[in-house]
């Protein structure tokens, strides 16, 4: 796993822990994330890009390709296994 991948989903842990939900959209989660991507790399100067685009990683396994061509906002509900359950009944969330 890259250190961008890991940065995600460690920050999708911490957006949920702190908002009790999993239920998103990229906008909130990047506003969400932005000052913490920054400093974790702060050589990086399209945090945006990379944080949309390791998403879009991240979602390809579990959404239809066709919604990430999509121009208009999408609200996202991971399923368990994005943050290390085994099940989604396992997920306390």
């Amino acid at each position: 796993m890259s250190d961008w991948e890991h940065a995600i989903r460690s920050e999708l842990r911490n957006y949920r822990g702190i908002n009790n939900t999993s239920e998103f959209t990229l906008d909130e989660f990047q506003d969400f994330s932005r000052d913490r991507f920054d400093a974790q790399f702060p050589h990086n100067n399209t945090v945006d890009a990379s944080v949309r685009r390791n998403l879009q990683e991240l979602l390809k396994q579990i959404v239809n390709p066709v919604a990430a061509l999509l121009n208009h906002p999408l609200r996202f509900r991971l399923p368990g296994w994005c943050f290390g359950y085994e099940s989604d009944s396992d997920d306390p969330v």
